[in-house]
């Protein structure tokens, strides 16, 4: 059973900051777009039988980090069930300016924690439940970004695929991922493309890659820039993040710069802790399309949609295995045990320090593991 038939995602609504309450004259209350994060309460907490015993905000990597409710949902869900866990998940959709995206990001789930708090009496104060930053990829540099600046306080940090990438680097992680989806292409992937579709994508990067590479379109933060936040601000900070944060880093993940954080913040190793696992950039994101689920939810007999799609019956993306590897490791830290595994000696041997936050220029090798299963019944 999918553990979205028995979590679901709602839209918690944001009430106004009071930082933001005066508004123009004679704006209307509802002028402004209502705020939200999405929220996700394990079943015994949303039906009111216990109380959660920790609250987790999660902030998703480039472009899955706009629907992280989807994308993000089976890790999610698991841990939140496994640790009786209230999740909030904050949307953002990308840009070139990190530091508007990570002070957008990090007010908006500070507000979340304030309200949620506020709104279930004796869940404040000396009654606070343990809070922890979790994030993936870009994701977590914004978090870092935040908590460098605010000192917001957590109980524990957990960075998984720490990336802090270069803007011309970033345009190669689009190949990488497009190249993953021409693999399946042979196994009835629902995102197959002919050799017209693969040349076109090719040329369209190659030119942006060089186009960006003669403009100088750059992150603000840059990589360097980042690198300096985290050894000035996010090591010496108050709230003591160095020794809180656990790196979650895959043993095929060339889009990662754990290494070069864990340098920055940590040289010595006495404090920042590090999980070595099985898995590659992508391996936090699995979400699975069960027809039976969906036309439930919309009430349209099975047999008239399965017939509509042509058969189809669902897909996958991703490695379960190795996302339930994930989600032991990061139950397990949360409960306050050791890494399972630590890195090997030679990680980070491959990173050179050329500028562009410790990986190397170019686009990254591509991603390995069954990525896409198409499911469908004959006729």
């Amino acid at each position: 059973t999918q553990s979205s038939l028995k979590n679901k995602w709602t839209k918690f609504i944001l009430e106004n900051d009071e930082k933001e309450t005066n508004q123009d004259e004679g704006e209307s209350p509802t002028a402004k777009a209502k705020e939200f994060v999405y929220l996700l309460e394990p079943p015994n907490v949303a039906a009111s039988i216990i109380s959660p015993s920790c609250m987790i905000v999660f902030t998703g990597g480039a472009g899955l980090g706009q629907f992280p409710h989807i994308a993000y949902n089976e890790f999610l869900s698991n841990v939140s069930t496994r640790l009786n866990a209230v999740v909030f998940a904050v949307p953002y959709q990308v840009g070139l300016d990190h530091f508007t995206l990570a002070k957008t990001t990090g007010d908006l789930l500070r507000r979340a924690i304030i309200q949620y708090q506020d709104d279930n009496n004796g869940m404040n104060g000396k009654n606070a439940i343990p809070t922890y930053a979790v994030a993936h990829s870009l994701g977590a540099k914004l978090q870092t970004i935040y908590m460098a600046a605010t000192n917001q306080y957590y109980d524990g940090v957990g960075f998984m695929s720490f990336n802090n990438f270069g803007f011309a680097s970033t345009i190669g992680m689009a190949r990488s991922f497009a190249t993953e989806f021409r693999k399946n292409k042979n196994n009835g992937s629902i995102f197959d493309g002919g050799p017209e579709q693969e040349m076109m994508v090719n040329t369209i990067l190659n030119f942006a890659e060089a186009a960006v590479g003669a403009i100088g379109v750059e992150f603000t933060p840059n990589p360097q820039d980042t690198e300096r936040l985290i050894e000035l601000k996010y090591k010496s900070s108050t709230a003591n993040y160095c020794e809180k944060t656990r790196l979650f880093v895959f043993d095929d993940d060339s889009l990662d710069n754990s290494f070069n954080f864990y340098n920055k913040c940590d040289p010595n190793g006495d404090n920042l802790s590090v999980s070595w696992l099985s898995g590659t950039h992508l391996t936090p994101v699995y979400f699975k399309f069960d027809l039976n689920e969906i036309v439930e939810d919309v009430g349209i007999p099975n047999e008239m949609a399965s017939q509509a799609v042509g058969g189809f019956q669902g897909a996958s993306f991703g490695n379960k295995d190795e996302l339930s590897g994930l989600v032991d490791e990061v139950c397990n830290w949360i409960v306050g045990k050791p890494p399972a595994n630590r890195p090997p000696s030679n990680w980070g041997a491959a990173e050179k320090d050329n500028g562009d936050g410790g990986q190397q220029q170019g686009p990254p090798k591509s991603l390995s593991g069954g990525i896409v299963d198409a499911e469908t019944v004959d006729e």
